[in-house]
């Protein structure tokens, strides 16, 4: 038990509890004991509390995501699972976790932003010289909580709403999926089918029929022989019905 101080922030044992259990920043912390940040640095300083290196405090920052049940956190796992990204490294001066997406599409971009700011996390965008637009953010309560999601986890986390299905299949379909011009047909590409089987089963939630086929052998430039599944919408009412109901930022052909 801690010993209660009438000025806690000269406590090491709570300032530790803090700042490295917790994941406070000296902000936070400043905030929660009731004194100025510059007051817990130089406690922190005297009482030789080890401060995390920049990209784990980056990481950290001053967000805590908000990882309840909503659409824009559907919509980020939907991303994420096409396009999108998630990586840890170790530098140099620490251990980095990022969030991201690159895309040649400006919608889709700040789309995918707009959604990351709905659950707190704070990214940034920029124009490259290879035209892609980069979304990024650093965040490592995020970047651990996906790592340790399992495909029935999402499964369970979408299918308990009609709107998280929608907002899911929307970030998937934007980042893997094209409509055929004049042949009324959806297609999803991937190459994990266990990944399209559970799309499949969430539009059959939807009353959107859709079938899988596949593999097909596909070189790219990164890799060969690569094996890729479709999952297709063949009839042109589920097809007319998948854009109703998602109305994709982009590959649209109803939109210009």
């Amino acid at each position: 038990m801690l010993k209660k101080i009438n000025k806690p922030w000269r406590n090491p044992r709570l300032l530790q509890k803090l700042y490295w259990k917790q994941n406070l920043s000296t902000r936070k912390i400043s905030k929660t004991l009731g004194c100025s940040r510059q007051n817990i640095d130089q406690w922190m300083k005297k009482l030789k509390i080890p401060f995390r290196q920049m990209p784990l405090a980056v990481s950290l920052g001053f967000a805590q995501p908000k990882l309840t049940s909503s659409t824009s956190l559907a919509y980020i796992l939907g991303v994420i699972f096409g396009d999108g990204y998630i990586s840890i490294y170790k530098r140099d001066d620490g251990t980095s976790y990022k969030i991201g997406l690159n895309v040649k599409e400006k919608k889709f971009a700040l789309e995918f932003m707009s959604a990351l700011r709905q659950i707190g996390l704070n990214p940034n965008m920029c124009f490259d010289s290879k035209y892609f637009y980069r979304v990024s953010c650093a965040n490592k309560v995020f970047v651990e909580w996906f790592k340790n999601q399992t495909l029935n986890d999402v499964k369970h986390f979408i299918e308990v709403d009609k709107f998280f299905i929608i907002y899911f299949i929307k970030g998937f379909y934007e980042s893997e999926g094209t409509c055929i011009k004049g042949r009324n047909l959806i297609r999803i590409s991937n190459t994990n089918c266990k990944l399209l089987n559970l799309i499949s089963t969430l539009l059959s939630k939807l009353k959107i029929e859709s079938k899988i086929n596949g593999p097909y052998i596909r070189n790219t430039a990164y890799s060969k022989n690569v094996h890729e599944y479709q999952l297709n919408i063949n009839k042109q009412k589920d097809s007319e019905k998948f854009l109703k109901l998602i109305n994709p930022c982009i590959k649209y052909p109803l939109m210009s």
